[in-house]
């Protein structure tokens, strides 16, 4: 229990302060940290720029348009195959193939249109696998 005692006795506030070293700026320093500081907050205020938005321009491309075009071809190709106008899908595939238009993107608009009609049928094979695959299968041999 004494040993507990002499691990956990309380220090002199003097040895606590002769353990540690203290060691003040002088005050030429601390002038100079001020003048510097102050140096600084002028230069920023005379850089102050009135609009923010003036400041910096990164040329960014709009993404929702890119979007917008991508989903406005693809239902086009969609609608066409919905109504059945095998003649018109193929000839707008065609002329948007020909002409090798691309979204700003650079998404080529003939795959977009041709991916838009095979989406109703993908779509429809892709519910059927996954359904198929949780359920086992029922052939003739299989039944009891």
């Amino acid at each position: 229990m004494q040993y507990l005692r002499k691990i956990f006795k309380r220090k002199k506030t003097l040895d606590i302060l002769s353990a540690t070293h203290i060691v003040t700026p002088s005050v030429s320093v601390l002038a100079d940290r001020i003048a510097d500081a102050k140096s600084q907050a002028r230069t920023a205020r005379h850089l102050n720029i009135q609009n923010p938005q003036d400041q910096l321009c990164i040329a960014c491309p709009d993404p929702t348009a890119e979007d917008r075009l991508r989903d406005m071809n693809q239902e086009l190709g969609l609608k066409m195959v919905r109504q059945e106008s095998w003649q018109d899908l193929s000839k707008i595939i065609r002329t948007a193939d020909a002409a090798r238009s691309l979204t700003p993107g650079a998404m080529p608009v003939a795959d977009l249109i041709a991916y838009g009609a095979r989406a109703d049928v993908v779509m429809a094979a892709e519910h059927a696998i996954s359904e198929t695959e949780g359920t086992p299968p029922q052939g003739p041999a299989e039944r009891h």
